[in-house]
């Protein structure tokens, strides 16, 4: 065995590692985590087993623990880095329930994402993909001791990794307040998780038949929505449009519907001000940042005029652009 060899690869792939990790942690804004991630590599302890077991595709802990049956560096790992769900495996109160796993605090659970995705790009090499890190989380899910929680949101991250990939291409974002109820209440979906999992599905809409096909989905599971539920839907619906048509902003103030627009597009904007259902009531700003605005009548609903107003100002864009 070269020692020699083993110790200064083995160095090269932890401090590789590290960095990447450094690296993701710092885009996040967790610079402490980053700069004191996986400093017990470089203990004795640790790095001996780099050393003796270094093979260069894999952790030289598990080739410890197939020879062992257990792996000393690990053990000496996990209990002195908090970004290992196995740091927080711990009695439950109650000890007839054994051994639980501890909610992850949520900076932690970050760096375990970015330490995941840099162990897959330093083992897998040119083979890594974006789907590594969630691979890796879907050989052991049913075995690991994890909180609830905790599994819930790692899958949750690792699945949006795989989906959309670390540099998910930026597409056009339009915000809305409205006031208008717009939520899922507690009583129609008691279940928190399920909660958070249609608020996270509804902000992905991007057309009619993704609002569509997720409407039938909440029909058959909870039964018929609510108020809220359907305004969600809907203001999702309008996010998406008015994104796309080149709207940023869309406000209620001061008795008004108000769009901020990324471009003046004067042939769309004339075309709005000549229209008959918004005549005498649609201004016009032209300040540094160019913004389209509809007065409310008395009683009228705030989502349907917002509709109606992106929706006419995203018709008269694409005539233009056609034109």
């Amino acid at each position: 065995m070269n020692y020699i060899y083993n110790a200064y690869h083995h160095f090269l792939t932890i401090t590789k590692h590290k960095c990447e990790v450094m690296k993701n942690c710092f885009a996040v804004g967790l610079y402490r985590q980053g700069l004191l991630h996986d400093l017990s590599k470089y203990s004795w302890e640790e790095f001996a087993t780099g050393v003796k077991y270094y093979q260069g595709n894999r952790s030289p802990n598990a080739a410890e623990k197939e020879e062992k049956g257990y792996s000393a560096a690990w053990l000496h790992h996990k209990g002195r880095n908090k970004h290992h769900f196995e740091y927080w495996i711990d009695f439950a109160p109650d000890k007839s329930w054994g051994l639980v796993g501890n909610k992850m605090p949520l900076r932690y659970l970050i760096e375990m994402v970015m330490d995941r995705i840099a162990a897959s790009k330093v083992y897998k090499g040119k083979d890594y993909t974006e789907a590594c890190a969630w691979e890796y989380f879907e050989r052991g899910r049913d075995f690991v001791v994890m909180h609830p929680r905790t599994k819930y949101q790692l899958e949750y991250l690792l699945t949006m990794l795989k989906e959309q990939g670390e540099e998910r291409k930026k597409e056009p974002v339009c915000t809305a307040d409205l006031a208008v109820t717009a939520n899922i209440a507690e009583a129609y979906a008691p279940d928190g998780e399920q909660r958070m999992d249609l608020y996270r599905r509804m902000a992905a809409i991007r057309t009619k038949e993704d609002a569509d096909e997720l409407l039938d989905e909440i029909v058959d599971r909870f039964g018929d929505p609510p108020k809220g539920v359907m305004n969600l839907i809907a203001i999702a619906l309008l996010r998406a449009r008015a994104a796309a048509a080149g709207i940023t902003e869309i406000t209620q103030k001061d008795g008004a519907i108000l769009l901020s627009l990324a471009t003046m597009d004067f042939a769309a904007i004339s075309a709005c001000c000549a229209e008959a259902q918004f005549k005498g009531r649609i201004f016009f700003s032209a300040g540094k940042v160019p913004m389209l605005s509809v007065k409310l009548k008395k009683g009228e609903d705030a989502l349907k005029l917002a509709t109606q107003l992106v929706g006419t100002y995203a018709a008269m864009r694409a005539q233009t652009a056609e034109g």
